[in-house]
């Protein structure tokens, strides 16, 4: 996936998704289309399950 605004990692069947905007990582038009990009390839994917919003460490 390739976001600009977005920091993805797929860990098996999960994609864990980080907003990378700073300083504020506010909703700006930017990240609303990475989101959109991450959930549409997601929705393609048979093997991804769950996305989460945050990354954990």
């Amino acid at each position: 996936m390739e976001c600009t605004k977005l920091i993805v990692e797929k860990q098996g069947g999960f994609v864990v998704a980080a907003i990378n905007n700073p300083p504020a990582n506010a909703l700006g038009q930017l990240v609303l289309a990475d989101l959109n990009t991450l959930l549409d390839e997601s929705s393609n994917d048979n093997e991804i399950r769950a996305i989460c919003n945050n990354r954990f460490k």
